[in-house]
């Protein structure tokens, strides 16, 4: 077996469970290589950490029936849940362990076919089994959204807004200001992050990855629950974007249309 570094800064009690769910995955006679990924393998930090395991196997499907059965009588385990497919992941089993939820594993259970598209990170951990076969599979993944896409995504979120409050459907008005605000956050990440894992979130690690003035912006467009509040983040987030392309993107469309749609949002004033 071989460890991360991280593996070492866990408690006893964890470093069992987590021995205890590596000899799980070994059991199945599905699995023939587990890789440990994520951000502990750069980092000997797992505080509030997940631990991320990538478990290869020859048939998903009766790997997950073997895994989900053997993982559900874990010593320590307060609850675990199937989360589904995710492709940089592969079909995803997340634990829960001790009572103040100290320990978190994810396991990914992934086939020969999703390798391509697994993201264990630049540095990956080979605990057991078929390293060399597997690791010529895996490519280096990033998660960056094409600028224009995210464009369009927050002036059509702008519009939903306008939209919802017409209608006097707040909550829904919140909702699209949130999706906009995550695509703003990830404009400013894409064109600053440098970190060695790419996240598909824009909004993991923001606070190391902007600066002090970039994160007050966001902190401004929070809104609560009134017609003004939202109207405000609105146009503060717009007056982001327009910051963001004065720094970072120089495009007339966005010259054009958002002034367009902060008059339009202006002019909302008297509702609410």
């Amino acid at each position: 077996m071989l460890y991360p570094p991280a593996f070492g800064s866990l408690s006893g009690s964890s470093q069992d469970v987590v021995r205890i769910v590596i000899h799980r995955i070994r059991d199945c006679k599905e699995a023939y290589c587990l890789i440990w990924g994520g951000s502990t393998t750069i980092s000997q930090n797992t505080a509030y950490c997940d631990l991320d395991l990538w478990a290869v196997v020859r048939n998903v499907k009766e790997a997950k029936t073997f895994l989900l059965r053997e993982f559900s009588v874990l010593e320590h385990l307060i609850f675990y849940k199937e989360c589904g497919y995710l492709p940089w992941l592969g079909e995803l089993i997340s634990m829960f362990f001790f009572d103040d939820f100290s320990l978190a594993i994810d396991v990914g259970v992934c086939g020969e076919n999703d390798l391509p598209e697994i993201n264990p990170g630049a540095s990956p951990c080979f605990v057991w089994g078929e390293s060399e076969q597997v690791s010529v599979c895996l490519r280096h993944q990033e998660y960056v959204v094409d600028t224009q896409e995210r464009l369009k995504n927050i002036l059509i979120n702008m519009l939903k807004i306008r939209k919802n409050i017409l209608r006097g459907h707040l909550w829904n008005a919140l909702e699209y200001l949130s999706r906009a605000r995550r695509e703003l956050m990830g404009l400013y990440t894409d064109a600053t992050r440098t970190k060695p894992i790419n996240y598909s979130r824009p909004d993991r690690d923001i606070e190391s990855v902007l600066s002090e003035n970039e994160l007050r912006l966001f902190s401004d467009i929070c809104p609560i629950y009134t017609t003004e509040s939202i109207l405000d983040c609105s146009l503060r987030t717009l007056d982001g974007l327009s910051k963001w392309a004065g720094d970072y993107y120089f495009d007339g469309y966005l010259d054009k249309e958002i002034p367009k749609i902060k008059r339009l949002l202006e002019g909302m004033r008297s509702y609410g």
